[in-house]
Formats: structure tokens, sequence, C-alpha cells
């Protein structure tokens, strides 16, 4: 078990998160990994500001660990540690992540199992819940979730944006 606790956050990462990543059906394609993340409404910054040069140090910018994305749409972010801390050690960061994004739903992870906050619609409340390493959502279960958050049905997510019943076609 000690050897567990000297497990750094990239260890925790290839060895607990990503397989649980993969096991809930989340391919390469729909994470972005040290997603960059900026937003003047949020306490992050956007990276040191050097002062002779006056250029931010890209070195300093805040990153996601995860953003999951489904249909092109940010869902999720996920905060990563080592393993010696809490779970629940990142989600306060992921929680700023995901405001940021305006994606739903907030995890932190140091590989023993998740903690899971889904964000209120005008993302100043929040729904905690304890999650297995096992239990991960899939990128289906997200997005379902993602379209009650929205308020979406299916029959509205097939509506055309514009009437072309009235178009006469150019030919």
């Amino acid at each position: 078990m000690k050897a567990l606790q000297n497990l750094s956050e990239e260890d925790t990462k290839k060895r607990y998160i990503e397989p649980a990543l993969s096991k809930a059906n989340w391919d390469f394609e729909s994470i972005k990994m040290e997603y960059g993340v900026k937003a003047k409404d949020y306490e992050f910054s956007e990276g040191k500001i050097d002062i002779k040069t006056g250029k931010r140090d890209k070195s300093t910018i805040k990153k996601a660990d995860y953003v999951l994305f489904h249909n092109g749409i940010a869902l999720a972010v996920l905060e990563a540690k080592a393993y010696k801390y809490e779970d629940s050690e990142g989600i306060e960061q992921a929680k700023n992540y995901a405001k940021a994004l305006k994606a739903p739903f907030a995890f932190s992870s140091s590989g023993k199992g998740f903690v899971k906050y889904t964000l209120t619609k005008d993302f100043k409340g929040v729904a905690k819940e304890n999650l297995p390493l096992n239990a991960f959502p899939s990128p289906r279960e997200l997005y379902e979730a993602y379209k009650k958050w929205q308020n979406l049905t299916n029959d509205n997510l097939l509506q055309t944006h514009c009437d072309l019943s009235q178009t006469t076609p150019p030919f």
C-alpha cells in the first residue's frame, strides 16, 4: 500500500483513471488532455505575464487534465491528482474549468474513485456524488444527462434552424 502512496499524478492517470475511462467507452477522439482553459470571469489566470517582454508564459496557462466531449460538446472536466490525495482534491479546480467551458459535469480522482459534481444551469449550485472507479459514466450517459440539463428532447434537436418551405429553388 505504501508504494501506491508514491504514485505520481501521471502514474495515477495511466494506472487507474484512463483504464476507467476506457471501460466506460470513452475513446481518444472524445477526450482532450491538457486542454487549455481561459475565461475572464473566473479566478484562474491565462498565464503569467513576463514584465520585460509583456508576453504570457505559456507554461503557466491553466489546463484541464481531461475534457470529455460528445458530438463536439464539452460535457465534463476531469481533474486528476496523485494517488496519495483524496479523490475530492481537484474538484474545485474541475468545477471552475467546467464553468468556464459551460460543461455541466466536473469530476476529480486520485485513482481510488471519482467525485462527480453536477452544476446547475446558473453554475451556482451543485449536486455531489461519489462514484467507484468502475462506475464512470459513458459518453451516452453523460450526453443524456446533458440533454436533460439543457431541457432538450430528440424532437427539438431535430428541428431545423430556418424554415425553407417557402423558399423557391434557384433552378
